[in-house]
């Protein structure tokens, strides 16, 4: 055959196509009838296999809404169905086109329950059910309650400088409400706002504010929780790091009720603590060298007496040695006592207003003297004065009064009275 015969052969058969393509195109769909009309007489029932059917939980009515439960894990989303039904009610069927509803009975309390499931279609298409791989699904109920807790704040990174100290850190807001599974928030032991803040940085002399980047911490134990199912009402937080500088302050005390002229450098007395170390601002601390026990009125002291301080701090500063309470104790060796009668012409009113006289209706005292030995051996009535400061004392005629007494041992050294005296006398105007 030569190359001129399969031109005629070809051409031929070209205008055959185009004269019987119309024959062609008929016969295709005949074909495509008479085949759906076989496969709906000969075999009219089908069981295709559906994958993808999303599964639905619906708590509405049931007992386990009855009991306050919601669904916090869902474990399957979808299943793989095979159905049977008639080729013309179900043959065009999708996933869309049904569900697989979770079949939810007797649920009363918290749990993971495996539920079954029935699968339907969504227009209400009829077909039966061979097999949903897999059956059931497993899903996980619980209570969803709200809790307030309190925060906690930690600043590992940051530093304070030498002669300073960081205190605790503070979080601002202080407290958080968390809402989710009952179960999972009763786990909850700490919750901790933690800042990143002091990598790199220089060690802090004054106080510092991180406003941003502060990151909240749930703990169960020592264990750092998952918060995926919770919600958190607030997720801003500032964390405030305190720095105090650090100081140590000696402990003073001061007397009260000292007579003129008292030697108070020999009174001999030991506080059993010298100083305590404190913490504090900066602004406050620095120009503070000692801490102020107390006061003590020299007419209570006796010998070997011991007088009890607590150490109270101001809110704003830390007490880093620890010492809560201070005694101050006076030296009994080389002291002794002498009692002396004190009469009435040994009295001395200062302060006395210029219209009036006074006149002492107390004969005298019976008074107590603590001092040294070699003064006391020697002391005499004669060498005390009793001394009544009428200040601020509104006088009138022909009145008595009584106002406490002090009584001086003038140039004899340390030597004071022990407890405390009054004195009676009356007031007389002078005539002008």
């Amino acid at each position: 055959m030569n190359f001129e015969t399969i031109l005629a052969l070809l051409k031929r058969f070209r205008i055959s196509f185009k004269d019987n393509i119309k024959l062609i195109i008929y016969s295709m769909v005949m074909a495509i009838i008479v085949w759906f009309f076989i496969s709906a007489t000969v075999y009219p029932i089908i069981t295709p296999t559906i994958k993808d059917v999303p599964i639905k939980i619906d708590l509405s009515g049931t007992s386990a809404e009855r009991n306050g439960l919601s669904v916090i894990k869902q474990e399957i989303e979808n299943v793989t169905v095979q159905i049977e039904g008639n080729r013309s009610e179900i043959g065009d069927l999708t996933s869309s086109d049904l569900v697989a509803k979770a079949i939810i009975e007797n649920i009363t309390t918290a749990g993971k329950y495996q539920l079954s499931l029935e699968v339907a279609s969504k227009s209400g298409k009829q077909f039966n059910v061979l097999s949903i791989r897999p059956s059931t699904v497993p899903v996980t109920f619980d209570k969803i309650v709200s809790k307030n807790f309190p925060l906690e704040a930690e600043a590992p990174n940051a530093n304070a400088a030498d002669g300073y100290m960081k205190g605790t850190p503070i979080v601002s807001p202080n407290t958080v409400t968390i809402t989710g599974p009952e179960e999972q928030i009763n786990k909850i032991t700490r919750c901790v706002v933690k800042t990143d803040y002091g990598t790199d940085k220089q060690p802090l002399t004054e106080s510092y504010e991180v406003t941003s980047g502060n990151q909240l911490i749930l703990y169960s134990g020592d264990k750092v929780m998952d918060t995926s199912n919770l919600n958190i009402n607030q997720t801003n937080f500032s964390v405030s790091i305190p720095i105090y500088m650090k100081k140590t302050l000696a402990f003073k005390i001061r007397f009260t009720n000292l007579p003129t002229g008292f030697p108070l450098e020999d009174l001999k007395f030991n506080i059993d603590y010298p100083s305590i170390e404190v913490a504090g601002p900066s602004s406050k601390i620095q120009n503070i060298n000692d801490y102020l026990l107390g006061y003590i009125d020299l007419r209570d002291i006796d010998i070997g007496s011991v007088f009890n301080f607590p150490v109270e701090l101001d809110s704003d500063f830390q007490n880093l040695s620890g010492i809560q309470n201070v005694s101050v104790s006076f030296e009994s060796e080389g002291l002794a006592k002498k009692t002396l009668n004190i009469k009435n012409k040994n009295i001395s009113f200062i302060n006395v207003p210029a219209n009036f006289d006074v006149e002492t209706v107390t004969s005298g005292w019976t008074v107590t003297f603590i001092g040294y030995e070699d003064i006391i051996k020697d002391l005499s009535a004669q060498d005390v004065v009793a001394q009544v400061d009428l200040l601020g004392l509104n006088l009138k005629n022909g009145e008595y009064f009584n106002n406490p007494i002090t009584f001086i041992v003038p140039n004899k050294g340390c030597v004071w009275a022990y407890d405390s005296y009054t004195a009676t006398f009356k007031a007389k105007s002078i005539a002008q």
